[in-house]
């Protein structure tokens, strides 16, 4: 499977691209807060990737890390819009979350579901297998 940056030009110009921003016009929020073992004890430094997979091709949208809170605020990220006709069941769309912790050499898979123009919180818990 192909890695490709959101950022990339030729990703950009793409069919794909255009068909993905065609169907996520919008965009919500994600906030990510890193702790170790399940305590109050923020992770700085924890490397975050978001993606999704287009294609058959991962595509990363967001790559950085967690400030000496822990934490990584306000990732924009395409969603599908609000369909004012049905609230039921509002489209969403799925987000890779990889969680890397080099330090204790930790790789960690969450998945979020997004929705327009709303904040999502996800916790990420590095256990230290050490302390246990």
């Amino acid at each position: 499977m192909n890695i490709i940056n959101i950022n990339d030009n030729n990703f950009k110009e793409s069919n794909n691209y255009k068909e993905f921003m065609s169907n996520n016009p919008s965009h919500g929020y994600l906030n990510i807060r890193t702790n170790l073992n399940n305590l109050a004890y923020p992770l700085e430094g924890v490397l975050i990737i978001v993606s999704h997979i287009i294609d058959n091709q991962k595509v990363i949208f967001f790559e950085g890390k967690t400030d000496e809170s822990g934490m990584i605020n306000n990732i924009v990220l395409p969603t599908p819009l609000v369909d004012s006709n049905d609230l039921v069941v509002p489209k969403c769309i799925n987000y890779d979350i990889e969680a890397i912790y080099l330090k204790d050499n930790i790789d960690t898979m969450y998945n979020v579901l997004m929705y327009s123009d709303i904040s999502v919180n996800q916790d990420i818990n590095i256990i230290d297998k050490g302390a246990y």
